[in-house]
């Protein structure tokens, strides 16, 4: 985990430099819209949180689907553990009407 956090901590440096180093005014078209004179530091660092926020939501999604088959699991360990009993009082039973 530390390993992880000390790659992010290393991206977003990275980010942040290369942004501040490309600090020139540019304009943006997109479709019929058009926004001029806006900052390409702004540009880089708002495609990069963009880029952020959505891994984290694939990650989220996995997550909780994740979380999903670990009920699912543990209800079918305690359907087992259920069986287990069944059977064990079973050969009990069976063994003292051998006795």
């Amino acid at each position: 985990m530390r390993w992880v956090l000390s790659l992010g901590v290393v991206a977003f440096l990275t980010i942040a430099i290369f942004a501040v180093q490309n600090s020139e005014e540019i304009t943006i078209h997109f479709l019929f819209w058009q926004l001029p004179s806006f900052p390409l530091v702004l540009v880089i660092l708002g495609a990069a949180a963009t880029g952020m926020l959505a891994a984290w939501l694939f990650g989220l999604s996995r997550r909780f689907k994740l979380y999903g088959d670990i009920k699912e699991m543990n209800r079918y360990i305690e359907t087992l553990r259920a069986e287990l009993v069944q059977y064990r009082k079973k050969e009990e039973n069976e063994g003292n009407k051998n006795v």
